[in-house]
């Protein structure tokens, strides 16, 4: 085929291979080895088309046929995401995969070719210095050819990082978190080498990361630009045409942001692996760093113009872990490396999105973002990632603002698991508090006042529902142990009032006394062996709150 392909002009080897690739079916009924030889198939197409492309000398030519590469390269990408979702081991969406497989080799092929296509546009269609490109353009449509054609190529690349980026499972917050946090540990020793840039299994994902960097930084295109681009573009006043006007642009036009949008997850994916290559990259990959980072972009802008598209990735928590990875890695480099003072009056501005549909929020649904996500997310070190986030995200503020934080969390969070976490992060605010000498909320009246009739509720159903007292076993203790160690803190100056005699009697009545008589009920009218272990723990701290109280 090849052979004829170089017999045949440009025009007849183009419109042949334009039929082959329109009747390309992609219905493989589950089965790899029949994926693979459709996606074998396609590559050798689309390489064809390729050389199609290459036989053209005039700029008007590539302006005819890109745009159906690019549609069918769109579809291809399509393709590729599906399979590496839900069959390919390179994603961590599918966790039960452990051996390389023809899934693997389908993800491979695909996304090379993909960005062979790319290649081709940027090396060969493209004449005009990248530095003329105008990243301030609000309508493509009206620009040059060649300014059309690099953003078609940073539009398919962006896809790319969208698509495939973004799902491929690098765990660039556990690297991160294991080299500036190294007091944790989540990588055992026989698992480490998985992620390993060696690794022959692992090795073909690695380096198609190392590939699409290199062609970003080739083409020279950077987030930050691709970011203003992305801004300026929505400022397009054409986009309130009419139907058939709109049809009649896209057709003159050919290439537009309208028929190719670019999108923020893809910026978001190019961020966090500009920045990957930035501080980690050398040393995970032992290759020197590409250069993708803005030299002139400083932490705090960073933080300021990024944060509401990294944090909308973590709106997919529950089936996006990849996507997840890539959004905690950046949000825990900022935490560590911006000394942010919130106050309350702060917490009623607004960051730029677009997240989980909103083109603007308000910084108080940071808080709300990142306990869903860790309260959601399936991967454990994850969830403890985002929950140092949370924590680190409450310190940044005043008393007043954390107090509203804590209250948040532990009555208006759906969560159970975050409710529980909660009272640990309470805790904490407390041993601070007594540290320090000065005043502060979370060594006063308010606790027992505000906090108390929020975290000691004796909820009557677990009289009659066993079931749902063993699904608050945790959050009890936690209150169990906050209430014991308040009164330890306190039990010299009573600052809380904890040890006032109304406090106590309040305690005991509404929660203590009704707690004991259900545990003695539990204990009474159960035999399994765990379920009296637990029961046996929670009474050991109540009769302990009882001795303190004596």
């Amino acid at each position: 085929m090849r052979t004829l392909a170089d017999q045949l002009d440009h025009d007849e080897l183009v419109e042949i291979i334009m039929d082959q690739l329109m009747g390309i079916s992609w219905e493989y009924d589950d089965d790899m080895h029949k994926c693979y030889r459709i996606a074998r198939l396609s590559a050798v197409f689309v390489e064809l088309f390729g050389k199609g492309l290459e036989k053209m000398s005039k700029a008007r030519d590539w302006m005819l046929f890109l745009p159906f590469l690019s549609n069918y390269l769109v579809r291809l990408m399509n393709v590729i995401d599906t399979i590496l979702i839900e069959k390919s081991i390179f994603s961590s969406s599918s966790p039960d995969r452990k051996i390389y497989s023809e899934w693997d080799n389908t993800v491979i092929l695909l996304a090379n070719n993909y960005l062979d296509s790319i290649l081709f546009i940027f090396s060969k269609t493209v004449a005009q210095d990248v530095s003329k490109f105008p990243f301030d353009s609000v309508n493509i449509g009206l620009e040059n050819g060649d300014t059309k054609r690099r953003y078609l190529g940073y539009y398919l690349l962006n896809l790319f990082y969208e698509k495939v980026i973004l799902n491929f499972d690098l765990q660039l917050s556990k690297i991160y978190f294991e080299k500036f946090h190294s007091s944790y540990n989540f990588t055992k020793p026989a698992e480490s080498i998985l992620y390993n840039y060696n690794n022959p299994v692992y090795k073909p994902m690695f380096d198609i990361v190392h590939r699409c960097a290199k062609l970003a930084f080739s083409s020279g295109m950077y987030f930050d630009k691709l970011f203003q681009l992305q801004k300026s573009l929505e400022k397009d006043k054409s986009r309130s045409l009419s139907e058939d006007d709109e049809v009649m642009e896209n057709d003159r036009q050919m290439i537009n942001a309208r028929l190719y949008p670019l999108g923020y997850d893809g910026v978001a994916a190019f961020l966090s692996l500009a920045l990957y290559d930035k501080i980690m990259y050398s040393d995970a990959c032992h290759l020197s760093a590409i250069g993708l980072f803005p030299k002139d972009l400083n932490d705090y802008t960073l933080a300021r113009e990024y944060s509401g598209i990294l944090l909308n990735l973590l709106t997919r928590s529950s089936e996006r872990v990849s996507q997840v990875d890539k959004s905690v890695f950046v949000l825990l480099y900022l935490s560590d490396h911006i000394q942010k003072h919130i106050t309350f009056d702060k917490l009623e501005k607004y960051i730029p999105g677009p997240c989980g549909g909103e083109a603007k929020f308000q910084v108080s649904k940071i808080i709300e973002i990142l306990s869903s996500a860790a309260s959601t997310c399936p991967d454990g070190s994850i969830r403890f990632m985002l929950y140092k986030l949370i924590e680190q995200f409450i310190n940044f503020g005043d008393d007043e603002t954390r107090v509203f934080f804590i209250h948040q969390l532990l009555e208006q969070c759906p969560f159970p698991s975050m409710n529980t976490a909660t009272i640990g992060l309470l805790k904490d605010q407390i041993g601070k508090a007594f540290e320090d000498k000065g005043f502060s909320i979370f060594k006063s009246p308010y606790i027992v006042q505000n906090f108390f009739p929020a975290i000691y509720k004796f909820k009557t159903e677990w009289k009659s529902d066993i079931d749902s007292y063993w699904e608050d076993y945790n959050y009890i203790m936690q209150a169990l142990n906050l209430y014991f160690y308040i009164l330890r803190r306190d039990s010299k100056m009573n600052i809380t009032t904890t040890w006032s005699s109304n406090s106590i009697d309040w305690m005991k009545g509404s929660y203590l006394d009704p707690l004991s008589d259900l545990l003695e009920s539990l204990e009474r009218n159960t035999k399994n062996e765990i379920e009296i272990l637990q029961i046996k723990t929670m009474n050991h701290i109540l009769d302990k709150i009882k001795e303190r109280l004596r």
